[in-house]
């Protein structure tokens, strides 16, 4: 998952450094992940975890981020779907 992450966040930049060729800076990125198995989440949530062994001397080099985790395995699919279209439906109407 981290590494899917990092791919998003290279891709957004690059897009955003297209869009905006004179940006010095790029804005800010938050990587959230919904997960809706029946598994528990056992996925790393840092990318330093990915490098074992992580020397010390080169943590400073290696990119460095995680990822919010929401966990909506708890309710059915039904009830994301119906949430879902009901946000649509509101977004729509107004």
């Amino acid at each position: 998952m981290l590494l899917q992450l990092l791919r998003y966040i290279v891709a957004s930049g690059e897009l955003y450094r297209d869009q905006h060729p004179k940006a010095k800076t790029l804005p800010p990125i938050y990587p959230l992940v919904l997960y809706h198995g029946e598994a528990h989440w056992r996925a790393p949530a840092c990318f330093h975890d990915l490098i074992d062994p992580l020397p010390e001397a080169l943590a400073p080099y290696v990119p460095q981020f995680s990822y919010a985790l929401h966990d909506i395995s708890a309710r059915s699919s039904t009830e994301i779907k119906g949430e879902v279209l009901s946000r649509l439906k509101f977004l729509i109407s107004a």
